[in-house]
């Protein structure tokens, strides 16, 4: 009776144990999957099924492969083959995984071993992140930076952007003004337009306008490449 108490009680404890890490995986904002050792899927949270599109147990027996485009299954063996090699490690990986509908989306994938059940086999659990709004964020900077540098390029007057006291940025116009062959300032110190008469005050005057947060507007002798202005 005491034995059969115990061996309840354990059974218990190992419910109990069970419930509160399925509550952590289903609570997780990330997909989580874990897959046995012949690389089906045996456990699948809510935000797997959401963002794959499977309805509630339906990821149940998939292969990983069939998460994955044709072209992509490939790197994704490779990430495999490298975490058999060092399954103690985190691996990690970006590419793209496929819906149950057909579609792709952007992915960054994370592999990790799982404690054994009691055999002898290996769990893989493979946490999945949607990339898509960050790969869109990154598409939009840099279509504003395009942008940009189309205004910047097409602008009629002189236009430069100076970092860390080094023109980073300059138009086909600044190039011509000054003198000196495109993409020849880049790098360079824009006080190499400045009379030397004129150099300590104006470039002193500059700074402290600018570290105030003010414009610097004056008229000015410029010095071009062939040293006339």
């Amino acid at each position: 009776c005491e034995q059969a108490s115990q061996l309840e009680s354990q059974q218990g404890a190992l419910a109990a144990t069970e419930g509160w890490f399925r509550g952590i995986v289903e609570a997780a904002p990330d997909c989580m999957l874990v897959f046995d050792e012949p690389g089906r899927i045996v456990l699948a949270n809510l935000e797997s099924e959401r963002i794959f599109g499977y309805p509630l147990g339906g990821m149940l027996g998939v292969r990983f492969r069939q998460l994955l485009p044709d072209g992509w299954r490939e790197p994704f063996v490779e990430l495999l083959r490298a975490f058999h090699a060092a399954p103690d490690t985190i691996h990690m990986g970006e590419g793209v995984a496929r819906r149950r509908d057909g579609s792709e989306f952007p992915v960054e994938v994370r592999l990790s071993a799982l404690p054994s059940l009691g055999d002898d086999s290996l769990s893989l659990c493979v946490v999945i992140r949607d990339l898509s709004l960050r790969k869109q964020h990154e598409r939009g900077l840099q279509l504003a930076h395009e942008q940009q540098r189309a205004i910047l390029m097409a602008a009629p007057n002189g236009i430069a952007f100076i970092n860390g006291e080094v023109i980073v940025q300059a138009n086909s116009s600044l190039h011509e003004v000054s003198g000196y062959a495109e993409g020849e300032l880049l790098g360079q110190s824009p006080i190499i337009w400045l009379e030397a008469s004129t150099l300590p005050d104006s470039v002193s005057e500059i700074r402290r306008l600018l570290h105030e947060g003010e414009t610097y507007r004056r008229e000015l002798h410029l010095r071009r490449k062939d040293d006339t202005s």
